[in-house]
């Protein structure tokens, strides 16, 4: 048994996830990478990590792409992934970076539906319910050293990073 499923099952939910949540983050890259783009959005020049996370905020697929490329076109090919190693997702929660065709290719091509979460209007900070999960995930790799900054050459060499970070991070609630 994978340390991801006895995790799930020992707080209490199903082996394999039925909901899932994508996002992206920016992160600086330094000077050795291969490739690297503009996040002109966030005033970045880096990469984006692109994850998704099952509801207990555990990373299930990680992809690694230069940061000028679309949220909503990388998240086809990060789909695919997903749903050869788990096909048991029905429900995707992302941001309004993920309106478009996606929802289409994902219920055609899935039968899976996505929920574009609801932006608010207020004054100040707002936690948005089921994407603050992938949110926590991300600052979760903000305490480990090697995630702060993109320094690895190759872009599969990062999301060996990520994953590594995250089996941690598991192994630590595990017991």
């Amino acid at each position: 048994m994978s340390i991801h499923r006895g995790l799930r099952e020992q707080l209490g939910k199903e082996p394999e996830p039925s909901a899932a949540i994508i996002d992206s983050q920016s992160v600086k890259t330094a000077q050795m990478a291969d490739t690297r783009g503009f996040d002109g959005h966030k005033k970045i020049k880096g990469r984006k990590r692109h994850i998704v996370v099952d509801t207990l905020g555990f990373p299930l697929v990680v992809k690694v792409h230069d940061a000028n490329l679309s949220d909503s076109k990388q998240a086809m090919d990060i789909m695919q992934t997903l749903f050869f190693w788990f096909s048991t997702i029905k429900l995707i929660w992302a941001d309004a970076a993920y309106k478009g065709e996606l929802a289409t290719y994902l219920l055609c091509s899935f039968l899976c539906e996505l929920e574009i979460a609801a932006t608010l209007k207020t004054k100040g900070f707002q936690v948005v319910p089921k994407r603050w999960i992938v949110e926590r995930t991300f600052g979760w790799f903000q305490w480990d050293r090697r995630l702060m900054i993109d320094y690895e050459r190759q872009h599969l060499t990062s999301e060996t990073m990520v994953y590594i970070a995250s089996i941690g991070k598991m192994l630590r609630r595990y017991k």
